[in-house]
């Protein structure tokens, strides 16, 4: 993991598939090697590092919502995907050796089973239940997304309200990637607005009222303030005909000259 988020940022530039690409096949399959036999073990370590790896490669800071990083990727918690390994490998082994009488690890599950402990209730539940952890999971985290009334969820569901992956992260879009960082970091709130940053508990003094977070221009500075209001971003908006958020997140489809309007803009605060 360690070697992963160090080629990331030592590599700012490199295409976002070619990250994701190398985040999967190398990282992954390191990471959850072996994992079919974890069962009940403490999982909070490795979830820890996967979150933690998760939004290097997005290029977000770690205080970002977690659920809100797996959907920007279409990825799963890892206990989901964990446990889906599992799923697989148990119901495979049940089916294929179930008639064995002398295979070892027929005898290790039969005789778990004889048992009534969570232990046994996880073994049975994997070896014979048929159904989809990784969907499921992605659900649970959509509902608790569009139920939130988190200021940084509200503006992400505006831009994304079918918690969709944008293209940008699943096809071979020429754009530039310390620009697409800036237009993952405004969509996630993880730049450095007045709204995010009076989040941050200063010296003790706790979070700042909402009212309170101001742009030099004296409103309170949000994503869609920027973008919609601003005199600073005025000479921007206007030379890009950008009058609303909808006109700069949705309406447009040339991603790489998002990227950069975004980056520009986020440069200016």
């Amino acid at each position: 993991a360690l070697k992963f988020i160090s080629f990331v940022n030592k590599n700012n530039d490199v295409p976002f598939v070619v990250k994701k690409k190398i985040f999967d096949a190398a990282l992954m399959s390191a990471m959850l090697y072996g994992c079919e036999s974890w069962l009940n073990g403490d999982l909070k370590p490795v979830e820890k590092l996967y979150k933690w790896c998760i939004k290097q490669l997005l290029g977000v800071r770690k205080t970002t919502n977690n659920d809100a990083c797996l959907l920007e990727l279409g990825l799963p918690p890892l206990r989901a995907l964990v446990k889906a390994k599992q799923r697989k490998f148990f119901t495979k082994m049940w089916i294929e050796r179930i008639d064995f009488d002398s295979d070892p690890l027929m005898h290790a599950m039969r005789v778990v089973l004889g048992y009534g402990d969570s232990m046994s209730r996880l073994v049975r539940d994997l070896s014979t239940v048929n159904t989809n952890d990784v969907e499921e999971a992605k659900n649970i985290m959509k509902s608790k997304i569009l139920n939130s009334l988190s200021n940084r969820l509200v503006f992400y569901k505006s831009i994304n309200p079918e918690l969709n992956v944008h293209d940008v992260y699943t096809q071979h879009i020429k754009v530039n990637e310390i620009e697409r960082i800036s237009w993952t970091r405004l969509r996630l709130s993880a730049h450095s607005l007045a709204i995010e940053r009076g989040r941050w508990n200063r010296r003790g003094r706790g979070r700042l009222p909402v009212e309170e977070r101001l742009c030099s221009c004296g409103q309170v500075q949000t994503e869609s303030h920027i973008i919609e209001n601003c005199p600073m971003s005025l000479q921007l908006r206007q030379a890009n005909n950008i009058s609303t958020v909808n006109d700069l997140m949705l309406v447009r489809t040339d991603y790489n000259k998002v990227c950069a309007i975004i980056h520009n803009l986020l440069a200016l605060y």
